[in-house]
Protein backbone atom coordinates (compact mmCIF):
# COMPACT_ATOMS: atom_id res chain seq x y z
CA UNK A 1 0.00 0.00 0.00
CA UNK A 2 3.28 2.48 0.85
CA UNK A 3 4.13 2.15 -2.92
CA UNK A 4 0.79 2.59 -4.33
CA UNK A 5 0.48 5.66 -2.08
CA UNK A 6 3.43 7.33 -3.26
CA UNK A 7 2.84 6.41 -6.86
CA UNK A 8 -0.86 8.33 -6.93
CA UNK A 9 0.88 11.19 -4.63
CA UNK A 10 3.27 11.48 -7.57
CA UNK A 11 0.17 11.60 -9.70
CA UNK A 12 -1.64 14.36 -7.39
CA UNK A 13 -4.58 11.94 -7.04
CA UNK A 14 -3.74 11.98 -3.31
CA UNK A 15 -4.22 15.95 -3.42
CA UNK A 16 -7.81 15.32 -5.45
CA UNK A 17 -9.53 12.89 -3.26
CA UNK A 18 -8.32 15.33 -0.06
CA UNK A 19 -10.32 17.85 -2.05
CA UNK A 20 -12.96 15.73 -3.34
CA UNK A 21 -13.42 14.43 0.14
CA UNK A 22 -13.51 17.70 2.13
CA UNK A 23 -13.59 17.65 5.98
CA UNK A 24 -16.90 16.43 5.68
CA UNK A 25 -15.54 13.06 4.17
CA UNK A 26 -11.67 12.77 4.96
CA UNK A 27 -11.92 13.66 8.66
CA UNK A 28 -15.12 11.51 9.23
CA UNK A 29 -13.86 8.54 7.47
CA UNK A 30 -10.87 8.37 10.27
CA UNK A 31 -13.75 9.76 12.86
CA UNK A 32 -16.21 6.77 12.25
CA UNK A 33 -13.66 4.19 12.09
CA UNK A 34 -12.48 5.13 15.83
CA UNK A 35 -15.52 5.48 16.82
CA UNK A 36 -16.17 1.73 15.98
CA UNK A 37 -12.96 0.45 17.66
CA UNK A 38 -13.54 2.11 21.27
CA UNK A 39 -15.14 0.41 24.18
CA UNK A 40 -16.84 2.26 26.92
CA UNK A 41 -13.80 2.14 29.75
CA UNK A 42 -11.18 1.94 27.52
CA UNK A 43 -8.10 3.60 27.58
CA UNK A 44 -7.26 5.85 25.07
CA UNK A 45 -4.04 7.89 24.22
CA UNK A 46 -3.92 10.76 21.78
CA UNK A 47 -0.73 11.46 20.14
CA UNK A 48 -0.09 15.22 18.91
CA UNK A 49 -3.69 15.98 20.77
CA UNK A 50 -3.09 19.96 19.61
CA UNK A 51 -6.30 21.70 21.28
CA UNK A 52 -8.11 18.65 22.08
CA UNK A 53 -10.72 18.21 19.20
CA UNK A 54 -10.57 14.20 19.17
CA UNK A 55 -9.50 14.46 22.81
CA UNK A 56 -13.10 15.44 23.63
CA UNK A 57 -14.36 13.20 21.40
CA UNK A 58 -12.01 10.60 23.15
CA UNK A 59 -13.48 11.38 26.21
CA UNK A 60 -17.15 10.83 25.45
CA UNK A 61 -16.63 7.68 23.97
CA UNK A 62 -14.56 6.10 26.66
CA UNK A 63 -17.55 7.05 29.68
CA UNK A 64 -16.97 8.20 32.93
CA UNK A 65 -15.22 4.41 33.50
CA UNK A 66 -12.19 5.04 31.24
CA UNK A 67 -9.63 7.41 30.02
CA UNK A 68 -7.70 10.02 27.91
CA UNK A 69 -4.18 10.38 28.35
CA UNK A 70 -3.76 13.49 25.76
CA UNK A 71 0.01 14.61 25.04
CA UNK A 72 0.87 17.84 23.42
CA UNK A 73 4.04 19.43 24.08
CA UNK A 74 3.84 22.71 22.21
CA UNK A 75 2.88 25.12 25.00
CA UNK A 76 0.63 27.67 24.06
CA UNK A 77 -2.10 24.63 22.20
CA UNK A 78 -1.60 22.79 25.79
CA UNK A 79 -3.02 25.73 27.54
CA UNK A 80 -5.96 26.11 25.24
CA UNK A 81 -6.07 21.78 25.67
CA UNK A 82 -6.05 22.43 29.36
CA UNK A 83 -9.07 24.61 29.12
CA UNK A 84 -10.69 22.43 26.65
CA UNK A 85 -10.48 19.17 29.06
CA UNK A 86 -11.06 21.51 32.27
CA UNK A 87 -13.90 19.48 34.66
CA UNK A 88 -13.79 16.06 32.83
CA UNK A 89 -12.23 13.61 35.36
CA UNK A 90 -11.20 11.00 32.97
CA UNK A 91 -9.15 13.41 30.67
CA UNK A 92 -5.46 13.76 31.51
CA UNK A 93 -2.90 16.28 29.66
CA UNK A 94 0.96 15.53 29.68
CA UNK A 95 2.63 18.52 28.19
CA UNK A 96 5.36 15.74 26.16
CA UNK A 97 5.90 14.95 22.99
CA UNK A 98 6.61 10.97 22.54
CA UNK A 99 9.27 10.06 20.91
CA UNK A 100 12.22 6.95 21.09
CA UNK A 101 14.48 8.30 23.79
CA UNK A 102 13.96 10.85 26.54
CA UNK A 103 15.29 14.05 27.04
CA UNK A 104 14.75 17.23 25.10
CA UNK A 105 14.32 18.05 21.81
CA UNK A 106 13.67 21.61 19.60
CA UNK A 107 10.03 21.53 18.54
CA UNK A 108 8.89 24.64 15.86
CA UNK A 109 4.98 25.38 16.02
CA UNK A 110 3.13 25.87 12.55
CA UNK A 111 2.42 28.87 10.91
CA UNK A 112 -1.44 27.56 10.67
CA UNK A 113 -3.74 29.25 12.80
CA UNK A 114 -4.00 26.02 15.46
CA UNK A 115 -0.16 24.99 15.45
CA UNK A 116 -1.50 22.17 13.65
CA UNK A 117 1.95 21.07 11.66
CA UNK A 118 4.03 21.86 14.73
CA UNK A 119 6.78 19.27 14.77
CA UNK A 120 9.69 18.31 16.06
CA UNK A 121 13.28 19.42 14.17
CA UNK A 122 16.54 18.36 13.67
CA UNK A 123 17.69 21.75 13.11
CA UNK A 124 17.58 24.77 16.14
CA UNK A 125 16.32 28.65 15.25
CA UNK A 126 14.98 31.60 16.59
CA UNK A 127 11.33 30.52 16.19
CA UNK A 128 11.95 26.74 17.99
CA UNK A 129 11.01 25.91 21.90
CA UNK A 130 12.62 23.38 23.80
CA UNK A 131 10.01 20.55 24.92
CA UNK A 132 10.29 17.35 26.55
CA UNK A 133 10.74 14.02 25.00
CA UNK A 134 9.74 10.87 26.68
CA UNK A 135 9.13 7.70 25.10
CA UNK A 136 5.53 5.74 25.73
CA UNK A 137 7.29 2.30 27.46
CA UNK A 138 8.64 5.00 30.07
CA UNK A 139 5.12 6.39 30.28
CA UNK A 140 4.01 3.85 31.63
CA UNK A 141 6.78 2.54 33.64
CA UNK A 142 6.00 5.76 35.66
CA UNK A 143 2.04 4.91 35.26
CA UNK A 144 0.47 1.56 34.43
CA UNK A 145 -2.73 2.57 34.62
CA UNK A 146 -1.96 5.34 31.36
CA UNK A 147 -2.23 1.81 29.72
CA UNK A 148 -3.59 1.92 26.01
CA UNK A 149 -6.56 -0.06 24.41
CA UNK A 150 -6.17 2.67 21.16
CA UNK A 151 -3.21 4.88 20.28
CA UNK A 152 -3.91 7.81 17.93
CA UNK A 153 -0.90 9.41 16.27
CA UNK A 154 -0.45 12.73 14.60
CA UNK A 155 2.48 14.16 14.98
CA UNK A 156 3.74 15.34 11.91
CA UNK A 157 6.80 12.98 10.53
CA UNK A 158 7.45 11.67 13.76
CA UNK A 159 5.31 8.42 13.61
CA UNK A 160 8.00 6.44 13.64
CA UNK A 161 9.93 7.38 16.62
CA UNK A 162 6.71 7.33 18.61
CA UNK A 163 5.98 3.72 17.51
CA UNK A 164 9.52 2.55 18.46
CA UNK A 165 9.41 4.22 21.81
CA UNK A 166 6.49 2.29 22.29
CA UNK A 167 8.22 -0.95 21.59
CA UNK A 168 7.31 -3.09 24.99
CA UNK A 169 3.80 -1.27 24.69
CA UNK A 170 3.33 -2.67 20.86
CA UNK A 171 3.52 -6.47 21.96
CA UNK A 172 0.93 -6.44 24.84
CA UNK A 173 -2.13 -8.25 23.74
CA UNK A 174 -4.41 -5.41 25.56
CA UNK A 175 -3.48 -2.68 22.79
CA UNK A 176 -6.04 -3.14 20.12
CA UNK A 177 -5.96 -0.37 17.76
CA UNK A 178 -3.44 2.53 16.55
CA UNK A 179 -4.58 5.08 13.99
CA UNK A 180 -1.78 7.20 12.60
CA UNK A 181 -1.62 9.47 10.22
CA UNK A 182 1.65 9.33 8.20
CA UNK A 183 2.65 12.45 6.41
CA UNK A 184 4.48 11.42 3.52
CA UNK A 185 5.49 15.04 2.09
CA UNK A 186 6.72 15.84 5.19
CA UNK A 187 8.98 12.76 5.35
CA UNK A 188 10.30 12.93 1.50
CA UNK A 189 10.98 16.85 2.37
CA UNK A 190 13.42 15.55 5.57
CA UNK A 191 14.85 12.41 2.77
CA UNK A 192 13.11 9.83 4.92
CA UNK A 193 10.84 8.23 2.33
CA UNK A 194 12.01 5.33 3.74
CA UNK A 195 9.62 5.29 6.98
CA UNK A 196 6.38 4.20 6.00
CA UNK A 197 7.03 1.13 4.77
CA UNK A 198 9.29 0.99 8.06
CA UNK A 199 6.31 1.66 10.36
CA UNK A 200 4.40 -0.99 8.47
CA UNK A 201 6.62 -3.37 8.92
CA UNK A 202 7.29 -2.69 12.42
CA UNK A 203 3.77 -2.98 12.84
CA UNK A 204 3.12 -6.34 11.33
CA UNK A 205 5.76 -7.35 13.00
CA UNK A 206 3.95 -7.47 16.77
CA UNK A 207 1.01 -8.81 15.34
CA UNK A 208 -1.26 -6.36 13.91
CA UNK A 209 -3.55 -6.28 11.14
CA UNK A 210 -3.52 -3.14 8.60
CA UNK A 211 -5.68 -1.24 6.92
CA UNK A 212 -4.98 2.42 5.09
CA UNK A 213 -8.51 3.94 5.53
CA UNK A 214 -7.49 6.96 3.37
CA UNK A 215 -4.29 8.00 1.85
CA UNK A 216 -2.94 9.44 4.82
CA UNK A 217 -4.77 7.35 7.84
CA UNK A 218 -3.04 3.72 8.94
CA UNK A 219 -5.12 1.81 10.60
CA UNK A 220 -3.46 -1.45 12.67
CA UNK A 221 -5.46 -3.83 14.77
CA UNK A 222 -5.51 -7.17 16.37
Amino acid sequence: MVKVRGFTRRLGLNNFLGKLLGVAGYEVLLQNEMRRAINEGDCVWDVGANIGWYTLQFAKWVGKGGHVIAFEPDAENAKVLHRAVYGLENVCVEVIALSNVGGYAKFLRGRDQLGATSMIVRETGAESQTVIIESGDTVLARNRTYFPNLVKIDVEGHELEVLEGMATTLKQANLRHLFIEVHFATLEMQGRRWVPLAIENLLVSNGFKLKWIDPSHLHAAR
